[in-house]
């Protein structure tokens, strides 16, 4: 893996260095330099905070990293969109289109991960049938250790549990 600072595009303006957690930037003789590529995490921060694309980087895939567009919308409509945001409770008995759902596992993909490592897998249910019976499943078992808990058996470990630290470590 390559890192490397561009001579005659670099400023020396040190956000390289200040954004870099994992050291691979360091500053010396007022200068950034890679001090370890080695300890790369790949988040791509140093890419991205550089204003004159002065970063060479092999083990990015560039089209990952990219500039902010600033002015795409303003702050009262990012607040429009969160105080406005519900959640759904009643869901229409439609399909989404295939596209649709690609699209938004595509951006999702791009959410921030620990490192860049991306390391997130969704799976899309879209047959009915097969939805009904594994939500019936999940809301079974949960009905189930409620009861369960209720009967004098569940009521006895609970009452262990209460006296434990277990409970107090759950609650922190």
């Amino acid at each position: 893996m390559l890192i490397r600072k561009i001579e005659d595009r670099c400023d020396a303006c040190m956000l390289c260095v200040r954004e870099c957690v994992s050291s691979v930037w360091r500053e010396m003789n007022g200068l950034p330099m890679v001090y370890s590529p080695g300890q790369c995490n790949l988040c791509g921060h140093c890419i991205a905070v550089c204003p004159k694309s002065a970063i060479e980087h092999t083990g990015m895939d560039q089209h990952q990293v990219r500039k902010i567009q600033k002015g795409l919308f303003q702050s009262g409509e990012y607040a429009q969109l969160v105080y406005s945001r519900r959640s759904i409770r009643q869901y229409k008995d439609k399909d989404i289109p295939k596209d649709l759902l690609n699209n938004i596992i595509d951006l999702a993909r791009y959410s921030p991960t620990a490192s860049n490592s991306q390391n997130v897998a969704y799976t899309v249910i879209t047959d009915k049938e097969l939805l009904e019976k594994i939500s019936s499943a999940l809301f079974g078992f949960g009905e189930r250790v409620y009861g369960w808990m209720h009967t004098g058996w569940g009521k006895t470990i609970l009452r262990v549990f209460r006296r434990t630290d277990f409970v107090k470590t759950l609650n922190k």
